[in-house]
């Protein structure tokens, strides 16, 4: 009997203990979430910083060791350089980083090379410039290192790759330990190069960037020309470990200014292009890889989507949805809303409503991945979760300099997932706001 009473009461401890352990968990979400709520507030009523504290720390050491290491100044007036990137400045289309304080140094050191550390800083080394030979060379090798800045690369490269808490990516609140990894981290990213698909917005950012300013974007395919005719240079293995030249890279250039300019601006002599599939040609052979495509339009949003999709249209609850609308198919169910956030003062952004949800996927256990995507047009931010064999999907996508905010939400079975990404992604690329 005794025996059995020690039993029961070592089960009546372990159940205590476990409701302990979901009261504790249970309290602690909920402090998350009033700390995360009150600091929104509080930031919604200061300026947007256009560059995160931990990035302004993290330039600031990389400043340091530079200094330490090499013989160098910051371009002041007087200098081409400066006025070169006055210029390009003026002509940022997001307010924030057109107010932002930019600087540019010139490292006495024969490495051809060139870099952006952050919080606006550029680096360029002396033997980098003396192989440009025009002031649109050096424009458009200003403009890229700007692109690296104004589309978040550096930022969203220490977020990936530091193991910090999300507490501290959120409210920018860091150890002295933290900031010393986030120096190391930055010395890897900066030396290991920016990845593919990074490059290229920032090659994009930069042609778009000249043509606002009045610079001629032919630069840009000159400088990469430069690189490529110099590849034997080992000094230029510096360079190009941090910024690939792919043949590719300058194909997609010249393509891009075709379709800006038009093709008669295309100076691109003595090469042999692969004949690549016209955008119709594309076009028609995703709608025949997804058996055709429905095309969704209402308010200012539109996008392809599957032919056996169903979207139902559903009342909205509050003044805040400007619309919404149920998802039903055989193998993926989901909900699209568009939200105006303009009546609010805080949680008004596709960025902040993707960090709550990130802290709530967080506490419940969910086995998470994230993207960020950011165009001149929208900031995507995609949210994804997987627990019990079952993924969900969830895009927070903002349109340029507004609090309007679409959110799809999409769930289907972990075996579908192959299947499903390429629809989804699809559906991405073929979004507009009008």
């Amino acid at each position: 009997m005794a025996a059995k009473n020690l039993s029961l009461k070592k089960v009546n401890n372990v159940y205590k203990g476990s409701l302990k352990s979901k009261l504790f968990k249970s309290i602690l979400v909920l402090i998350t979430l009033f700390i995360f709520l009150s600091t929104s507030f509080l930031l919604s009523q200061q300026v947007e910083a256009a560059f995160s504290s931990y990035e302004r720390s993290t330039s600031e050491a990389l400043l340091k060791d530079l200094n330490r290491q090499h013989d160098m100044r910051e371009y002041g007036e007087d200098d081409k350089e400066y006025q070169i990137l006055k210029r390009l400045k003026q002509n940022i289309d997001k307010r924030k980083f057109r107010e932002a304080d930019f600087k540019i140094y010139h490292v006495d050191d024969e490495l051809i090379n060139a870099y952006y550390i952050g919080d606006g800083r550029i680096i360029l080394f002396d033997g980098l410039l003396k192989l440009l030979e025009t002031d649109d060379q050096l424009a458009a090798l200003i403009a890229h290192e700007i692109g690296h800045g104004v589309e978040g690369h550096l930022d969203s490269n220490l977020k990936r790759n530091l193991s910090l808490s999300l507490m501290s990516i959120l409210f920018n609140r860091f150890t002295d330990r933290e900031y010393q990894t986030m120096t190391n981290v930055a010395y890897n990213l900066i030396n290991n190069g920016y990845s593919r698909q990074q490059e290229k917005e920032a090659d994009i950012f930069a042609v778009d960037l000249m043509l606002r300013a009045d610079y001629d974007p032919q630069g840009l395919i000159e400088l990469m020309k430069i690189f490529k005719e110099r590849s034997h240079n080992i000094k230029l293995l510096e360079f190009t470990q941090t910024h690939p030249i792919p043949d590719s890279r300058i194909e997609y250039i010249s393509q891009y200014i075709a379709e800006k300019q038009g093709p008669e601006s295309i100076k691109v002599k003595n090469e042999i292009k692969e004949e690549t599939p016209s955008e119709s040609q594309t076009e028609q052979s995703d709608k025949e890889k997804f058996q055709m495509r429905n095309t969704f339009n209402a308010d200012i949003v539109s996008f392809r989507y599957p032919a056996e999709w169903q979207l139902n249209k559903v009342e909205s609850v509050n003044n805040e949805e400007i619309f919404k609308y149920n998802l039903i198919a055989d193998n993926i169910e989901g909900e699209l809303t568009f939200f105006d956030f303009s009546s609010r003062d805080f949680m008004a952004t596709a960025e902040r409503n993707f960090d709550y949800a990130l802290i709530m996927a967080d506490s419940e256990g969910y086995r998470v991945n994230r993207a960020i995507q950011k165009t001149a047009e929208k900031e995507v931010y995609r949210l994804q979760k997987e627990k019990d064999e079952k993924i969900t999907i969830e895009y927070f996508i903002g349109i340029a300099e507004t609090k309007k905010v679409l959110n799809l939400n999409f769930s289907f079975a972990t075996k579908d997932y192959e299947q499903i990404i390429k629809v989804l992604n699809y559906l991405i690329n073929t979004l507009k706001f009008q």
